[in-house]
């Protein structure tokens, strides 16, 4: 239990043991703009969405940059899906690896 591995596609993904894991994936395209509700993550997939994630870059204090993650606290329904954030989501491997075709 616990550990790590990789979807196809490049999605981060945390095995809970048996069927279940907790994945981190990019927002698909056809969901930009969006919201939870109307994709029907839960309904149509059989998915839970726990948080989205975006990632920045912000200036550093010696005046590089450096990349920042945003987490935007437990998801709702109304929550919007925009472009490059990542969707941290739970549920059956195989529900999963189907939302992500």
């Amino acid at each position: 239990m616990g550990e790590k591995t990789e979807l196809r596609g490049g999605y981060d993904s945390l095995d809970l043991g048996g069927d279940y894991s907790i994945i981190e994936a990019k927002v698909p395209v056809k969901y930009i703009g969006k919201t939870v509700g109307d994709v029907g993550f839960r309904k149509n997939y059989n998915v839970v969405v726990l948080t989205t994630l975006s990632i920045c870059e912000e200036s550093s204090a010696i005046g590089g940059t450096k990349r920042v993650t945003n987490i935007h606290g437990v998801a709702r329904l109304s929550s919007v899906l925009n472009e490059g954030d990542i969707i941290v989501m739970y549920g059956k491997k195989k529900d999963l690896e189907a939302l992500l075709k």
